[in-house]
């Protein structure tokens, strides 16, 4: 309308300009035909496809399961669309076109782990090639834990427009579980060594673990020093033959008088990992993992 006014005479481009709201540089363009196709992104489905989702997402708000606490996760709804497109066979993968070039998972470190200086990974490097030179595989320990918890977390759920508050029902007791396990070089692991976030441990908490398995409390329900001591007196390992070594992180809740007596008494070496550098020099794969 605002391109036939001009050409007409009944406008100029400033009275059109003002006329139509659309800015003079946009009816300069359009007059000489400078963009002619239309501004837009790339539409992979349909609008017949795009109705259907959306009557799909509105049956479950008419079902109320919204209003029950059960509403559709923004990342479920991705993947029932994505199964679609996948079954659908018109979506080309970039990277499947690109075989230099594929998908992993990154690992989120923080600043003072990728500042580790290479310097005290040779150190650390050099000091454990000596204490393990005449030591059996059998012999070489290395212990890892992890903390559990059952929180979680929020996420972005698809709701109605204009409500305000959405609630997703998840029964979570904000508990925090610890377990340690260790292995030597051999490939062979021990039993593990729970520690729960409780005031006191109950017996039930015990039962159907693994063989050998053995628990504690603490307040937080990560190590403390006690915990540690009482994981440290490792059944077994100092009956061992010859030298021993156990590697483990640089803690100060690991050092303690009950731990280095044990060491000196029955030939245990214990090598320290360096400070902020496991995600390197970890020889345990990650419990998570």
């Amino acid at each position: 309308m605002c391109l036939e006014a001009i050409r007409s005479g009944d406008l100029i481009q400033r009275a059109a300009e003002k006329r139509y709201t659309i800015p003079r540089s946009t009816i300069k363009n359009k007059r000489k035909e400078t963009y002619t196709k239309n501004v837009e992104r790339v539409r992979i489905f349909s609008d017949e496809e795009e109705h259907v989702f959306e009557q799909h997402q509105l049956k479950l708000n008419r079902i109320k399961m919204p209003d029950y606490g059960f509403p559709l996760v923004e990342i479920d709804f991705g993947y029932a669309v994505k199964s679609y497109l996948d079954k659908k066979g018109g979506h080309i993968s970039f990277l499947k076109r690109h075989e230099n070039l594929t998908l992993r998972i990154s690992s989120n470190i923080k600043k003072v782990r990728a500042e580790v200086h290479v310097s005290l990974i040779e150190n650390y490097i050099d000091n454990l090639k000596e204490e393990v030179e005449d030591v059996h595989p059998n012999n070489i320990f290395k212990y890892d834990e992890t903390n559990l918890t059952d929180d979680p977390g929020n996420k972005k759920v698809i709701w109605k427009e204009g409500a305000k508050y959405v609630d997703n029902i998840c029964n979570l007791s904000k508990s925090a579980t610890s377990i340690l396990m260790p292995g030597n070089a051999a490939g062979d692991l021990l039993s593990p060594y729970f520690i729960y976030r409780a005031k006191h441990l109950c017996s039930t908490w015990t039962e159907n673990g693994p063989e050998g398995t053995r628990c504690n409390h603490s307040k937080s329900g990560w190590f403390d020093a006690v915990c540690f001591d009482d994981w440290f007196q490792l059944p077994g390992v100092e009956n061992l033959d010859g030298p021993k070594v156990i590697i483990g992180d640089n803690l100060s809740s690991h050092m303690s008088l009950h731990v280095l007596k044990p060491c000196e008494k029955n030939n245990i070496r214990f090598v320290c990992v360096p400070s902020n550098s496991t995600h390197l020099t970890q020889p345990l794969p990650s419990l998570d993992q």
